[in-house]
């Protein structure tokens, strides 16, 4: 069985050092103190949330496109911004858990959608650098030229 090209192990490498770094600067927003700290704290992560789960995602699916993989975080990150509208007393005991605000969130807010799809078109603009990376070549890699 041959490998897919979206899965080398060069750009398995790459994806997965840029997912370290996706989440050491997500997870310094929740403790950043300084200009623009609201925005920062309350919605960077929800930009950088995207294209790490896309990343993720990709690892786990190396043969799907950038397209139905964004598209598919995307759903599922809408969906559970519309299920915080919903608050049942379980759900609002798991929310109140770190691990519940990190997953589900603590509270609707609408501006999440423009974040989330900000970061859903970085997370599809990476995988698509990612998939034209040539990794046959021995050294740096470089783009694939088109025939």
């Amino acid at each position: 069985m041959t490998p897919s090209p979206r899965s080398s192990p060069q750009k398995r490498l790459y994806l997965a050092g840029a997912l370290g770094v996706l989440v050491a600067i997500g997870l310094s927003t929740k403790i950043y103190r300084g200009p623009l700290d609201s925005w920062v704290q309350g919605h960077l992560g929800d930009v950088l949330v995207m294209p790490f789960l896309i990343g993720a995602a990709r690892w786990c699916c190396p043969q799907r496109s950038p397209a139905v993989l964004s598209g598919a975080i995307l759903g599922v990150a809408i969906v559970t911004e519309l299920l915080q509208l919903w608050q049942p007393p379980a759900l609002q005991t798991f929310r109140a858990t770190l691990l519940g605000k990190l997953t589900l969130g603590a509270s609707f807010d609408g501006w999440d959608f423009l974040h989330y799809g900000l970061g859903a078109w970085l997370g599809y603009a990476g995988l698509c650098w990612l998939d034209r990376l040539d990794c046959t070549t021995p050294g740096h890699p470089a783009k694939k030229t088109s025939p």
